[in-house]
Parts: structure tokens; sequence; C-alpha cells
């Protein structure tokens, strides 16, 4: 066991690393920020489920107190200059299905932001969502995150969040639905720019989903850009080259592309890259077309089907760019 002064947020995600690895490991560093550990206990939410919300659930919650994980939450917290970023990983449910888990989670994370002043619409950057068996319980973290959305002021006419929602196994089968995610206490909403590429991709809302392509976060010497989950898609929400690995590796990167390109960076500014394939057939290929454009990014490729079955692959990034924004704090 590490020592408690070492321990942070860590997520434990079954996700096949496909180059035959056991294991590997996704790990963001900071340098020159204070960091500590902050545990909290997260209440049972039955009766405000039960509520608001039961026509989202084929089996609604029994009488019992519904508990997340044996042991408190945590999040990492790093100060710096103003800003208080929080990373919350490990996020699970046992009971019922993925609407009620997703629902759950979602209600418990909102009132982890409000005890710490911040708010899901104003403060949360980026969300995942690793979603157990994805081609049967996709459909209730959907449902579940859009009518929990509303609840927060989140709709088209506002914004949504960055967001990716993909095939992850927990170590509990009981656990349908996985939530980890990002946000930052003190950023004003004008640093907040959402991605949107609209030659190229639709608002997820029109195909009844709710999260944004990607968002770019304005700091006073940089920026960060958190690029959701990205497939081969065009601006109608269809999935284009069906069956064919190659052309949707193509098109999901030209995706990436745009929507980097619209916050004024690009892939030259990628710090890593997750990708998700649905079939290990493909990885050699993918490995290969991946090895060839970007040789020194750092990247995994992992076993997760993406939430659609006729996409073969999705990609996600995290990009940073040097630049001056005179009207923010740095970094």
């Amino acid at each position: 066991m590490l020592p408690e002064s070492w321990r942070s947020t860590v997520s434990y995600i079954g996700q096949s690393p496909l180059d035959g690895s056991k294991l590997s490991v996704w790990v963001y560093g900071v340098a020159g920020m204070e960091v500590v550990n902050e545990k909290y206990a997260l209440r049972p939410e039955r009766q405000l489920w039960q509520e608001k919300h039961t026509e989202l659930c084929d089996n609604p919650a029994s009488e019992k107190d519904l508990r997340m994980i044996e042991h408190p939450e945590m999040d990492t917290v790093a100060s710096h200059n103003g800003y208080v970023h929080y990373w919350t990983g490990g996020l699970e449910c046992k009971d019922d299905d993925s609407a009620y888990q997703t629902m759950y989670l979602l209600n418990g994370y909102e009132e982890r932001l409000r005890n710490i002043g911040c708010t899901l619409s104003d403060n949360c950057v980026r969300t995942w969502f690793l979603v157990q068996n994805v081609d049967v319980n996709y459909i209730g973290v959907v449902k579940a995150r859009k009518a929990n959305f509303v609840g927060q002021g989140l709709t088209e006419k506002t914004h949504y969040i960055a967001s990716t929602g993909i095939e992850g196994k927990s170590p509990d089968a009981r656990t349908s639905v996985h939530l980890d995610a990002y946000a930052v206490k003190g950023i004003e909403p004008s640093q907040q720019q959402y991605l949107y590429a609209p030659t190229h991709l639709n608002p997820t809302y029109e195909y009844g989903v709710t999260f944004e392509r990607g968002v770019r976060v304005k700091y006073g010497d940089r920026s960060h850009y958190y690029i959701s989950g990205t497939a081969s898609i065009d601006n109608k929400g269809n999935v284009l080259h069906v069956g064919d690995i190659e052309a949707q590796t193509y098109r999901m990167w030209e995706n990436v592309e745009k929507l980097l390109e619209e916050g004024g960076s690009s892939m030259n500014d990628v710090m890593e890259m997750l990708v998700y394939l649905r079939d290990m057939a493909d990885y050699e290929t993918v490995r290969t077309l991946f090895d060839g454009r970007f040789p020194r990014t750092p990247k995994v490729f992992l076993l997760a089907p993406v939430c659609r079955p006729t996409w073969l692959i999705e990609m996600e990034c995290v990009a940073l760019k040097s630049e001056s924004n005179s009207a923010y704090r740095d970094f």
C-alpha cells in the first residue's frame, strides 16, 4: 500500500491494452502547485431519484440505502494562482440499471461541487462515463444524463460538457457506469470556449445525446484543449465509412483537427491520445497509421467498443498551446 501522503485520485478501468501489456497507466502531473487529497462521502440519493426520475429506471430502487463503494471518495486538488483544480475519479454505484446509476453518480458529484462552491455548468470541464456492456447500457446513461442536465441548466441553448462515453469495466460486476470528472474553481465563464467544427460535425443534441465535442480552457499563459471522444461522423450525425477501419481513422483525425483549429490549435499541440477500438483485429492497422503520423505523441490503444456498433474506432486527446491571453490569470 502507498503511504497516505502519496495517494491521489485513481480510477481502475477494464479496457485491455492492445499492445499486449498487462496494464497501461495514464498519469496527469503538475509542477509548482500545492497538491492535496480531499476525502468526502456521498449521501444516498434514493429519495431524490424516486421523486423525480423513476420514469428513467426499469426497476425503481429498493428501500435500502444505496452505497457507492466501501471507502470514502477522494479528489486530488491542485491549487495555484487563484485556480483550484479538482480531479475526481472512481465514482461508482452497485444498484439498479445504468440510468439509475448515472443519475445517482451525477447527483452525488453535483452535491460535491456545491459543497466546494462550484456548479456543474460553470466549473466542470470534462467528464468520462465508462460503461460496462456499452451496447446495452449506454442508452440508460444517455437518458439519465439528459434529464439531469436540464435540472442543471445545461441545454442546447446553453452548453454541455466535453465528455467521453465508452466501454469500460469495473472490478465490481454490479457496476454498469463509472464516472470520472475534472473541474476548475476560479475560472470565468468566458475562459471556456466550446468547440463545434460545424463543417464536419453536428451538435450532439441533434441525435439525442448531450455533450460538447471539445472545450478550450484559456489561461493567461496558455490554453488547454480537451477533445471529447471523437469518431468517424459527418455534420448530419451519420457514421462514415462503415466497415472500413482505415477510412474511419482518417475521418476521425480530420474531425479532431477541425475541432482544434477552431480553438486556434493543431495536432502539433496534442500531448496525449487515448485510442479506443471495437475489434482487436484492427489494432495492427491502426497502430501503423498512428505511428506513421504521430511517432512522438504519447498514445495508448485500448479494447473498448464505441457507443455505436458501426463505429470501429474513437479517440480523445488533450492539447496544450503556449500563448498570451491577457484577460486571464496564468495557469
